[in-house]
């Protein structure tokens, strides 16, 4: 059994990798700058590889004029970074190697002078990094300073990442040069050498902090620009006369259009009231259902209202308002849809508009953020070279989630859907509530105000023509006569027109002034002959209507749907370091 054990051991050993020397050549110059020079003697074994790689963590310096050989001969060399790591390859991915061989990995670091103390800085190198996966048997550093840190004190760490004891041997060979050895490195154990000098011997390397002076100076400059090209894209109406009636030969559809530059579902709910009123049919409320009933009637429809007839009894004879049915609810929807299209094209045909609304606020979006792009590239260049992963990392989620906010506010107009476009953003903002503090020290985040008056003002663009701007200054001046006339001059109307009140109240529903038009019915006692329940509820019957025709909808949308130094005196606590291994 014995014989057995000490066979298995054998033959373990035979496959099994180590590093037989890490000689690393650590030359201080007097700039602060290190030049490196590892040799590392790699057995191999029996086991058949290409190479070795290293990887060397870029958070603290980034190693440059690399080069490399193996067994004092050219060796081929493949470096990449991922996850501020450089990664260094070595070998013939057409060759195979075994036993021992020596590599040499020459490269220089800058920018690593940091720090230590109101008297002191340091430099702090991982000679052998603590991310080694194989054992090591000797390491040796031979440190060279430059004369003006002949009176530097030298420490060393050994062991895990993070261990702040040591059980490496420092021996000074004379002023300027030292032999730190290390033997027997367990895999993940590795070595860092400190260098404290006073600190007006070499200075520290500060990271460029941000300065966003430039950055406000554009959000000034370009939201005063954007506001100066916006107020050429919207009507000047003038002075704006009171008006008795609704507008000659326009039905509550094109009036709805005209009056905000949209087609939604306040307008289907102020013509559905018209259908009602001009007797093409009745609305019941029965508890919580809202009921329309088609009748007949001989009063003249325009062909949008007559369209909007045929939708709403494209099956039955009645229509249930709400109602959960998914294939009506579809159609229905497809066809308000094509509505909406005849309404905008019949607009822009008898020159009201001079193109559609969502053309034009697209339009003037893209201008702006042309203009604009430059500065945010330039911003998110300036961030990227001074700012670390985290940072970078916080400010693309800060912009997602600020451009879905912004759209949400400015460009949807649905319920549902705008809160489904906020909820997600918010919970990720307030769940990075204290790195976002960080990221809008950097210019890239504060880029992001430039959005806010390039989506606002796009939502407020007008495609009125002049003509266009007579009708909604007339439609103004009908809304502002029925959000103040009184009683007593409403029944100087109703002599010339009894149904004067019936006929103007799909107007204020429109116009979002219902409340004070609906009072006047109990005020002067007319009765409502195409609605039948309760009375009492009347008030409220616009919310009815209009709640009840959204949740048809939204029936139909769910069911298709710069940082301080903070490294530590410990083992890994420095630059360099990192690990490696074979390929």
């Amino acid at each position: 059994m014995k014989k057995l054990l000490v066979l298995f051991i054998f033959i373990v050993s035979l496959f099994a990798e180590e590093i037989d020397k890490y000689d690393v050549y650590l030359n201080v110059s007097q700039n602060g700058k290190l030049n490196v020079s590892e040799v590392i003697t790699y057995n191999f074994g029996e086991v058949k590889k290409h190479g070795i790689f290293r990887f060397i963590p870029i958070l603290r310096g980034k190693p440059e004029n690399i080069s490399v050989s193996m067994d004092e001969h050219f060796a081929k060399l493949v470096t990449a970074t991922k996850d501020n790591k450089l990664i260094i390859r070595i070998g013939d991915a057409h060759k195979l190697v075994t036993g021992v061989h020596t590599y040499k990995i020459k490269y220089t670091m800058d920018k690593v002078v940091r720090e230590y103390n109101d008297k002191l800085n340091t430099i702090r190198f991982n000679a052998v990094g603590t991310e080694w996966e194989i054992p090591i048997k000797v390491a040796k550093i031979y440190l060279k300073l430059p004369a003006i840190l002949q009176n530097a004190t030298i420490k060393t760490f050994s062991g895990v990442y993070g261990s702040t004891t040591t059980t490496a041997k420092v021996k000074k060979i004379d002023e300027l040069n030292y032999l730190i050895t290390l033997n027997d490195l367990p895999p993940k154990n590795g070595l860092t050498v400190g260098i404290y000098f006073d600190k007006n011997l070499i200075k520290a390397y500060k990271k460029p902090q941000p300065n966003n002076l430039w950055v406000w100076f554009f959000v000034i400059v370009f939201s005063i620009g954007s506001y100066i090209f916006y107020k050429k894209h919207i009507v000047h109406l003038g002075p704006i006369a009171p008006q008795y009636y609704p507008p000659k030969n326009f039905d509550i559809l094109q009036s709805g259009v005209l009056i905000d530059e949209e087609f939604n579902d306040k307008d289907v709910t102020a013509a559905i009231l018209e259908l009602a009123t001009k007797g093409y049919l009745k609305i019941k409320k029965e508890d919580k259902q809202i009921i329309l009933e088609k009748t007949e009637s001989d009063k003249e429809l325009s062909p949008f209202l007559k369209d909007l007839n045929d939708i709403l009894f494209v099956k039955e004879d009645y229509f249930i308002l709400g109602e959960e049915d998914l294939i009506l609810a579809k159609v229905m929807r497809h066809n308000i849809t094509t509505l909406k299209d005849k309404l905008f094209n019949w607009a822009i045909k008898k020159g009201y508009f001079s193109k559609t609304p969502k053309s034009a606020k697209s339009r003037f979006f893209m201008i702006n953020l042309l203009v604009a792009l430059p500065f945010i590239v330039f911003a998110g260049y300036q961030t990227l070279s001074i700012a670390d992963e985290n940072v970078i990392g916080v400010s693309v989620f800060l912009i997602f989630d600020m451009v879905f906010i912004l759209i949400a506010l400015f460009l949807i107009k649905a319920k549902v859907m705008k809160i489904l476009f906020m909820i997600v953003p918010v919970i990720q903002l307030v769940g990075l509530s204290t790195e976002i503090l960080e990221t809008l020290k950097y210019p890239f985040p504060l880029i992001l105000l430039v959005l806010i008056p390039i989506i606002y003002f796009s939502s407020k663009v007008d495609v009125y023509t002049a003509k266009g701007a007579n009708i909604l200054r007339y439609l103004l001046g009908f809304k502002d006569f029925i959000q103040k006339v009184e009683a007593n001059k409403i029944k100087l109307f109703l002599e010339k027109d009894p149904e004067y009140l019936d006929k103007i109240l799909p107007y204020a529903v429109l116009f979002g002034v219902s409340e004070h038009w609906l009072k006047l019915y109990s005020e002067l006692n007319k009765e409502i002959e195409w609605y039948e329940g309760d009375t009492s509820d009347f008030d409220g019957l616009y919310d009815d209507l209009y709640d009840s025709f959204e949740t048809t909808k939204n029936y139909t949308q769910s069911e298709s749907s710069s940082s301080s130094f903070t490294g530590s005196d410990s083992s890994g606590g420095g630059s360099g370091g990192g690990g490696g291994g074979s390929w």
